[in-house]
């Protein structure tokens, strides 16, 4: 890949993760530092941290369009408040504080449930 190739990808990345809604919360882009690393030409491992909060995942570059792929996870204050896993861009699990994984078909039923009211 050239480096102007390298820049525009950079580029969108920095705007992708200054917009990137994380699992639970939103960074603001005026108050958060992002590192990014290539891990493989179509690898980017990115961090970014906010005061208290620190993200970590990949973005993946795929038919010239950026996706999560594979681990994400948010630490408060050093502690990891959550986890998710991407394939692809379509998240598999999510993992709170306490370690319980819930997969998206459980998310799935259970945004079902609440929208009709039934538990």
């Amino acid at each position: 890949m050239n480096m102007l190739g390298k820049s525009l990808i950079v580029s969108m990345l920095l705007i992708g993760a200054t917009f990137l809604p994380a699992v639970a919360q939103t960074l603001q882009p005026d108050d958060a530092t992002r590192t990014l690393r290539w891990v493989s030409p179509t690898l980017v491992e990115v961090t970014i941290e906010s005061h208290e909060i620190t993200q970590k995942g990949f973005y993946l570059l795929q038919n010239r369009t950026i996706v999560r792929h594979g681990l994400w996870t948010m630490w408060t204050n050093g502690e990891k408040t959550m986890a998710a896993h991407f394939d692809k861009g379509k998240m598999q699990w999510l993992e709170n504080s306490n370690g319980i994984q819930y997969t998206t078909n459980e998310i799935d039923v259970r945004k079902t449930f609440e929208r009709t009211g039934e538990d």
